[in-house]
């Protein structure tokens, strides 16, 4: 159950909006000509680099809220397969103690 809870959360926590930091750091042989740019690229003191933030808005999310349902219908199921469980659990301690009694 507690496994479930946490698929749930999980899933209701995909609906929201998504914030990535993105960053890069290399090097590259940019100049005028070919021998230029490889003799940039091997002496590699102008690194490029790059920071910037990804924002995605989910739209519409229609597969994001049909995993949360569907999440909803697995811990439902867990909870169903527990509850019989438990059932099974007691009829079979009713029968032994029934057999005992009659037993006795």
């Amino acid at each position: 159950m507690k496994a479930e809870e946490v698929r749930v959360a999980y899933a209701k926590n995909q609906l929201w909006p998504r914030v990535d930091l993105k960053a890069s750091l290399g090097y590259t042989g940019l100049n005028d000509g070919w021998t230029r740019a490889y003799d940039d690229y091997g002496s590699r003191d102008q690194p490029n680099y790059s920071v910037g933030v990804v924002v995605n808005i989910p739209i519409g999310n229609r597969a994001g809220r049909y995993r949360v349902i569907e999440a909803n219908n697995r811990k439902r199921q867990a909870l169903f397969n527990l509850k019989r469980a438990e059932v099974t659990l007691l009829s079979a301690f009713d029968s032994a103690r029934r057999d005992i009694s009659s037993a006795l």
